[in-house]
């Protein structure tokens, strides 16, 4: 128990320990001591009913033994009061003293517990019926929810370097969830982990929460899409496409199936489509590849990348005619240039081609090496990883403004 003195009014509260049967009770008896310590104050003045008087302390003063005491003990001892301090016990057991005392007390005509009040006027009545604080904890659980939730899309939005990170974060990942119960008869919430795939798993989690517990007809879930639609007003972003998608689903009262294929299908293709490669992106890539080849042959080149070319095309051709053609690593440039039938006259050339070649495709592949070993992953577009952070940071807004917290860590 725990007990608050501000003058008149004392609060006190027993931590939830008891009931509210045993509450009422220990409030009583609470009451009943400072009930009669207002009495005493207001017939003798003073505050408390064992108080001892004037007389009694002096009496106490004159008595106290002095000098050495049970000798028989080794080694005795003494009790020795200074004068000093005979002043001091004396002063305070003066009858200055307790009128000091008596005019600091205030009577407390008022005390508060967990469920109930207690005054002088009217006794003991309850401040909050049972099904007042069950609605009250209810709120206050359903409220945890919509912060988890909000949460749960920050973790989503938050920005990843590559694709490889965002399809592990967000759908490969094995993770844990808690899952959230709330109990009526214990007037709280109990919580299970179960297992998930990533953050869109935990959401998942979380939006079944709220509709096993609420319902889908309090407007939470219309109040969570507009904030979504604020966010991505233009529909852009294929990550909060896919949030909407979900919120849809218990919008409409049905449970998301995290283990369906549909699901798991729906999750894979909004990274895909913000980290990864799509397949505009991969059209796009292969026009680019296609333009290259209709390009004139002489286009851009330089005599070395022609003779270069020249030597490739003609192997190619000639394998094609004798039915030579087969799956074998392409040969370089040198190798192509020595199997040729050499010419005299651009014998020095060609040995000097076949080294231009061979050091043209060492550097291409000490590139390609050195690119993989700086950046561990696919990189995602600069456009979209300017536009990652953006759509972090007004989510955090959003949240805050609708009242579910900030998410930024």
């Amino acid at each position: 128990m725990m007990i608050y003195n501000s003058g008149r009014a004392v609060q006190v509260s027993y931590g939830g320990k008891l009931s509210r049967s045993e509450e009422r009770e220990a409030l009583g008896k609470l009451a009943d001591a400072y009930r009669q310590q207002n009495e005493n104050y207001r017939q003798t003045g003073r505050t408390d009913a064992g108080l001892i008087n004037l007389n009694e302390r002096k009496g106490l003063l004159d008595n106290l033994p002095k000098g050495e005491l049970r000798p028989s003990e080794a080694p005795p001892f003494t009790v020795e009061i200074s004068p000093e301090a005979q002043q001091i016990l004396k002063r305070d057991a003066s009858s200055e003293f307790l009128a000091n005392e008596a005019a600091e007390y205030s009577p407390v005509t008022e005390i508060h517990s967990d469920h109930f009040r207690w005054t002088e006027a009217d006794g003991i009545e309850e401040t909050i019926t049972e099904a007042e604080e069950l609605a009250a904890r209810k709120e206050s659980f359903r409220q945890l929810v919509t912060e988890t939730i909000s949460q749960s899309i920050g973790e989503i939005l938050k920005p990843r370097a590559t694709y490889e990170e965002a399809i592990d974060a967000l759908y490969k990942r094995e993770d844990v969830a808690w899952k959230a119960r709330f109990d009526d008869s214990r007037y709280g919430f109990t919580q299970v982990l179960t297992p998930v795939n990533g953050a869109f798993g935990k959401f998942a989690v979380h939006l079944n929460d709220y509709l096993d517990q609420f319902g889908a007809e309090d407007g939470y879930f219309d109040t969570l899409m507009s904030a979504l639609d604020e966010l991505d007003a233009g529909n852009d972003n294929a990550l909060i496409g896919q949030l909407r998608k979900m919120v849809q689903t218990v919008r409409d009262g049905n449970t998301i199936e995290t283990e369906s294929d549909d699901f798991k299908n729906d999750v894979k293709d909004a990274v895909d489509k913000t980290y990864g490669i799509t397949k505009k992106k991969a059209h796009r890539q292969k026009d680019k590849k296609v333009g290259k080849r209709e390009e004139p042959a002489q286009a851009g080149l330089s005599y070395l990348d022609m003779e270069r070319r020249k030597a490739k095309e003609e192997k190619h051709l000639l394998e094609k005619f004798t039915g030579k053609e087969n799956n074998e690593k392409p040969e370089t440039v040198g190798e192509v240039q020595a199997k040729r039938q050499r010419n005299e006259k651009d014998t020095d050339f060609r040995d000097k081609l076949r080294k231009v070649g061979e050091q043209n495709e060492n550097g291409q592949e000490n590139q390609t090496t050195s690119a993989k070993t700086k950046t561990k992953g696919t990189p995602i577009e600069k456009e979209e990883a300017a536009r990652l952070p953006a759509n972090y940071s007004a989510w955090n807004k959003i949240s805050e403004r609708y009242g579910w917290g900030t998410i930024e860590e």
